[in-house]
């Protein structure tokens, strides 16, 4: 899991940053713009609401408590799910109102930032817990038609053998795919010093990304957020709408690792502008997706994309006859198993004058009838009798009882196989060591995981987040929710349904410390407190 990676020199062109708005969001916009060497990507049009809010009078100047200093987490979900209400979806954060207007938006956006803070359970001088701000995310969408939430943690106090901390290209991938993200920053203090000295870790804050520019290889750029913390001052004025922009670069870091009090050299995405800043990890909201394939091609449906400019229709040509997709949890990227043993990652973008980055072969497995990859990064495949595990470069390998036809990564970590005979079920873990069978009542053709995360057999229709059955049937595309359904996607569509878009979280939860798994805001400056109010005169 460590590596050595060197310090990236910054020759990057700067990202374009929106002039300041006062008023409303402003336009909205998706620009991507990806090639052989370069990735970047921006959304306008996010608010960028403030969290400073003082609690002075409940009546006459309403705030958050503890001045809203530990709300970060409720002000930046706020801001992301306001930008999808104006575009159709019902996120519960009302997106036609003008946060920045003199007076009134200040007030208008309060509620929806103090229900979030109620949802996910922020505390006042504590912050908010990462895994419950996830829950309330997908709680509140869950009916919207945004069902992929991806999840992953600081690999300093959630790391485990799941995580590697995401580097640039991650992020830009992500982006460029249509999904909108939640950042986490942390803080950090040196201790010790000259060989000896480390970091731990003091608090973090919640954003709300708006863009990221890198180059080939990826290891640095520079981001783009809406800050909540704004110009740090606790008054009762909406701030000016801006970006904030940070210069990252991954680099190796000592740190700290709470759970086992030991110091660790981890590769960790630094910001080379501010003295132990590091950009953690995201949260990333996705519209629902559904991969088709047919012939030499592959094609992603995206019945209601967030942005107008990603296509609802986008097929991709593989050069080759696909024997098997998968997903890769990390970014919702397609991995396509080729006829000849390739595994190719799909390069992400909309496709179009935006472009798509280049797709990239991570392995040529001979022989292999079925792919599938783990959230940490690890690439499983069957051949005839062969169970392979592709890890960092690394291969391993174990024998088969039988030849195998689909395999399945469970929400548990373990690798399930479905036999040749459409009966047979085969639970191994993540070092192929056989853990036991068992025998499906109906014979199958693949394998998928229901709602609730346990391993079923299907001879056609996939499941997606919240149970639905998905299935394409004659070229029309549904989807049954609660014996209900639905056609979310109008038109005929050529080839089978290969794969439904899955949210996956991404830690391990043996590493879950307690109170310091908070999210912590800005820890400097501290914010200007109001002038007091004038004095009537007197007499």
């Amino acid at each position: 899991m460590r590596r050595a990676l060197t310090l990236a020199a910054l020759g990057l062109a700067a990202l374009v940053v929106a002039a300041p708005v006062a008023g409303a969001a402003g336009p909205r916009s998706f620009s991507p713009t990806l090639s052989l060497n370069a990735m970047r990507w921006s959304v306008a049009g996010i608010p960028d609401l403030d969290q400073l809010r003082p609690e002075v009078n409940l009546l006459a100047r309403p705030g958050l408590p503890n001045g809203g200093r530990m709300y970060c987490g409720p002000t930046a979900s706020a801001d992301l799910l306001a930008y999808l209400s104006a575009m159709g979806f019902r996120t519960g954060v009302d997106g036609a109102v003008d946060y920045a207007a003199p007076g009134t938006g200040y007030l208008a956006s309060l509620p929806a930032i103090r229900q979030l803070g109620e949802e996910i359970g922020t505390s006042p001088t504590a912050g908010s817990y990462v895994r419950p701000l996830q829950t309330t995310l997908e709680r509140r969408l869950g009916t919207s038609g945004i069902l992929r939430t991806v999840h992953v943690n600081s690999v300093t106090f959630f790391h485990g053998d799941l995580t590697d901390v995401p580097t640039p290209e991650e992020y830009a991938s992500v982006g460029a795919s249509g999904s909108l993200m939640l950042g986490m920053f942390g803080w950090y203090r040196s201790v010790g010093s000259g060989s000896s000295a480390y970091l731990i870790r003091t608090g973090g804050h919640f954003v709300a990304l708006s863009g990221i520019t890198t180059i080939a290889p990826y290891t640095a750029g520079t981001l783009a957020y809406r800050n909540p913390w704004s110009d740090g001052v606790l008054d009762a004025e909406q701030s000016v709408y801006t970006d904030d922009t940070r210069a990252v670069a991954m680099q190796p870091t000592r740190l700290n690792r709470v759970s086992t009090s030991t110091v660790e050299t981890w590769d960790m995405l630094a910001m080379t502008d501010r003295a132990n800043g590091f950009v953690e990890g995201y949260i990333a909201l996705s519209p629902e997706r559904y991969w088709t394939t047919f012939g030499s091609t592959i094609t992603r449906l995206t019945p209601r994309p967030f942005h107008p400019e990603d296509p609802t229709v986008l097929t991709i040509p593989l050069g080759g006859r696909a024997r098997d997709i998968a997903l890769w949890p990390r970014t919702g990227q397609p991995l396509v198993l080729l006829g000849n043993g390739a595994v190719r990652l799909i390069g992400a973008g909309p496709g179009g004058k935006a472009g798509r980055a280049p797709d990239r072969t991570l392995a040529t497995i001979r022989g292999a009838q079925a792919i599938a990859a783990s959230p940490g990064g690890d690439l499983f495949a069957a051949t005839l009798g062969t169970l392979v595990r592709v890890s960092r470069g690394q291969r391993a390998t174990a024998k088969l009882p039988q030849p195998v036809q689909d395999l399945v990564v469970a929400p548990n970590g373990e690798v399930v196989a479905l036999g040749a005979d459409g009966r047979s079920v085969l639970r191994f873990n993540q070092d192929l060591r056989l853990l036991g069978s068992r025998t499906l009542k109906d014979r199958a053709t693949a394998l998928d995981v229901d709602a609730d995360g346990a391993v079923v057999g299907t001879t056609g229709a996939l499941r997606d987040d919240h149970g639905g059955l998905v299935a394409l049937e004659d070229g029309v595309l549904r989807v049954t929710r609660k014996g209900k359904a639905e056609t979310p996607l109008k038109g005929r569509v050529a080839g089978r349904l290969a794969l439904v878009d899955r949210g996956v979280s991404i830690f391990n939860p043996k590493d879950f410390p307690g109170p310091i798994d908070t999210a912590v805001d800005e820890p400097l400056p501290e914010p200007t407190p109001p002038p007091p109010p004038p004095v009537a005169p007197q007499g």
